[in-house]
């Protein structure tokens, strides 16, 4: 319980920083576009890769998360006798 309880904290002290780097949005369109304009794709290229990567970081840690739930009650019905699915 005390390990849900800290990941829980965890979790949302992730959101709460993430708010911050959601403002950063508009700036970042702003010097795509004008790199655009100037011909120059390898920025928009590099934070196009960027926003993939930001992206998938949130889904690694919610999929780490619910893995560890999954493995912890399997070990816990084990652990009481019940058997395998």
């Amino acid at each position: 319980m005390v390990r849900l309880r800290r990941a829980a904290i965890l979790l949302t002290a992730c959101a709460a920083l993430a708010a911050h780097g959601l403002a950063q949005c508009a700036m970042c369109r702003e010097n795509v576009l004008a790199a655009k304009e100037g011909g120059d794709s390898g920025l928009a290229d590099g934070i196009h890769e960027s926003i993939l990567f930001m992206l998938s970081l949130p889904l690694l840690v919610g999929g780490s998360f619910c893995f560890a739930l999954w493995r912890a009650g399997r070990a816990a019905r084990r652990e009481a006798g019940f058997p395998r699915r």
